[in-house]
């Protein structure tokens, strides 16, 4: 329930991800019960989204943080594909 409350306030979220700005680099954020790894996807050089995980402030970081920056950058290049 706390993940949903999160990600419905979206002014917090928003001021959580507008800071992304390395395509394919990934930012952890600590938030109250949880965090977040997300990192920004880009067709270009423009910054279109940010791709992310949410769990618990124990999750395994040294895996999520390269599957969120694979997921980033793959998801970059579909776009410039397209």
């Amino acid at each position: 329930r706390h993940r949903l409350a999160i990600l419905q306030e979206k002014a917090r979220l928003m001021a959580v991800l507008k800071d992304q700005n390395q395509v394919g680099k990934a930012d952890v954020v600590a938030l109250k019960e949880c965090s977040m790894v997300t990192a920004p996807y880009a067709e270009g050089r423009t910054i279109l989204g940010c791709i992310g995980v949410m769990g618990p402030l124990r999750m395994d970081y040294s895996r999520a943080v390269p599957i969120v920056e694979s997921a980033a950058r793959y998801l970059g290049e579909w776009l410039e594909g397209q």
